[in-house]
Order: C-alpha cells, then structure tokens, then sequence
C-alpha cells in the first residue's frame, strides 16, 4: 500500500505566533503505535506541517483535528493579546 502525504502551510503576521500555535498543538506526541507521521515546524512566520499516511481518511482526520487546535491557539491569542 502507497503512503500519502500532506503538507500544508500556514503563514501568521509574526514568527512569535507560529511558534506559539506549534508549542499549544505539538504539545502531545503521537502514540508510538501510530498509524501516521506528523511532522511540524515554523519557518520564519509560517507554520509547516506535514503528515504522512497509508490512510487518506487518517490523513484528513488528523489535518482537521489540528486545524481545530489552530484555531482555538489563534482565538486565545487575540484573546489575551499575544
């Protein structure tokens, strides 16, 4: 079976919120048994993840379950100012 793969990017005004955003969502590490591979990072004020899978349905779930964390780290940080 082909692995697939996802990347998306997601630009921020500043470096500082992407990087607060990959810390809140990055927070909890995959189960070892997992059946996908996440990979996160910020380059300059974008935030880069990529998520590989066997499973697009796995793939497209997860995508959607971060956009979510996202959203509520972008919400927080309007929020509080940061």
């Amino acid at each position: 079976m082909s692995t697939h793969e996802l990347t998306t990017r997601i630009p921020f005004p500043t470096a500082r919120q992407a990087e607060i955003v990959l810390r809140s969502v990055n927070a909890d590490p995959e189960p070892v048994a997992s059946v996908l591979n996440r990979t996160m990072e910020v380059q300059d004020n974008v935030l880069l993840i990529t998520i590989r899978s066997e499973s697009l349905k796995t793939i497209r779930s997860c995508m959607s379950s971060m956009l979510d964390m996202i959203q509520l780290s972008i919400e927080t940080q309007a929020r509080f100012s940061l």
